[in-house]
């Protein structure tokens, strides 16, 4: 179940004792480390964060068992899938997803857990703060590019006609 792949992705991730990821070979402990190994694992540990995805029905139906697994620190809600499955496919800012977003990130706040989304523009980014959001994917390239496209057109040349 649900419970169990999210206890199998925090074991994944994480070393002894906190989970069985291997440390053979561990590239990222030879560039810089001089201490103890050990030192290296708690600051990885503690340093890596673990992010489940509510995206389908059956992850919301399964929330709470989610929730309490050790280790998992963001869950984080994909809006345009979570529509898609509620059967409102491109339809995000729908009142029924809305709402479901809503209870989720109430539900998520309420364990102590964080909440994370993805943002398309600054206004969204607004609003995914003060839905209380704590961890929010924002692509800065679309942005640029808007910005550029909206600068191209105050200048009155077409983005379509301008070679990079």
């Amino acid at each position: 179940g649900a419970k169990a792949e999210a206890e199998s992705v925090v074991q994944a991730i994480k070393y002894p004792p906190e989970g069985r990821r291997g440390l053979a070979g561990v590239r990222a402990a030879n560039y810089g480390l001089t201490g103890f190994l050990g030192d290296y694992v708690k600051e990885a540990n503690r340093e890596t964060l673990v992010i489940v995805a509510v995206e389908t029905i059956q992850a919301v139906d399964n929330l709470k068992d989610i929730l309490s697994v050790p280790g998992v620190d963001i869950i984080f809600i994909g809006p345009t899938d979570l529509a898609s499955a509620m059967e409102y496919p491109g339809q995000v800012t729908h009142p029924e997803v809305q709402k479901m977003i809503g209870n989720l990130v109430k539900e998520i706040r309420a364990v102590g857990k964080a909440a994370g989304t993805v943002a398309y523009n600054l206004d969204a980014l607004k609003e995914c703060q003060e839905r209380g959001f704590q961890y929010i994917a924002y692509g800065v390239g679309p942005m640029l590019t808007r910005s550029g496209r909206e600068y191209l057109e105050a200048a009155h040349l077409s983005p379509s006609r301008v070679v990079p």
